[in-house]
């Protein structure tokens, strides 16, 4: 996702369009693939979209910069600050996120989407035994949206086995992590994942659909 958004900058940049921000270079290149994947000869079944929490950035530094243009009567009198976002501003950035995490998962294909990892303090947890769970690297709001979304949740997780080192999908909520899978067919953990082992669990068998 942020590599061919990055190319079409360049690429409007060369053309002299030089005021394209990241966030409406994406909404383009997303706008390109609907449409592609709207004719009958697109050749992909799968499309994957890396990097939510860098596009969560851009789509914030938009919305910062349009509330710095507001006129004072639309601002309380306050200048809105250059670089900190306030609580609309998290709002709006929820509501766009959103609509393009639903443009995304309505593609006529099988989709994949996303995002960093960070850790969230629980309400279980006290000053003598933290706790945390591990969620997408969203706005509260953007992540109640993304969690919301998609019909697969899962976590992927590099761990220590002897001297090397595996990666592991995770789709069981866990004590740890937040994770969902609406297919009743897909194991809680998977070792070594590809997509042609998810697609297998999730198609009884069939390596891909």
């Amino acid at each position: 996702m942020s590599t061919s958004t990055d190319k079409y900058i360049e690429q409007q940049f060369e053309a002299g369009r030089k005021s394209i921000t990241p966030w409406i270079a994406f909404g383009e290149v997303l706008a390109t693939i609907e449409k592609a994947a709207a004719l009958p000869g697109f050749r992909y079944q799968l499309v994957a979209f890396d990097g939510g929490t860098r596009l969560q950035d851009w789509c914030d530094d938009d919305v910062v910069e349009e509330a710095k243009k507001k006129p004072p009567a639309q601002t309380e009198g306050r200048p809105h600050d250059p670089e900190l976002s306030t609580l609309p501003d998290f709002r709006r950035v929820a509501s766009r996120m959103a609509m393009i995490f639903w443009r995304v998962k309505a593609l006529p294909v099988h989709t994949i989407f996303t995002a960093r990892q960070r850790f969230l303090e629980t309400e279980a947890s006290t000053k003598e035994h933290r706790i945390y769970d591990a969620h997408a690297n969203f706005y509260p709001k953007t992540l109640d949206e993304f969690e919301g979304c998609w019909d697969i949740l899962a976590r992927m997780s590099a761990q220590q086995s002897g001297l090397s080192e595996k990666f592991v999908f995770e789709t069981r909520l866990s004590v740890r992590f937040v994770a969902k899978s609406r297919a009743k067919g897909l194991a809680p953990s998977i070792e070594d994942p590809s997509a042609k082992k998810v697609f297998s669990q999730l198609w009884g068998g069939e390596s891909e659909p």
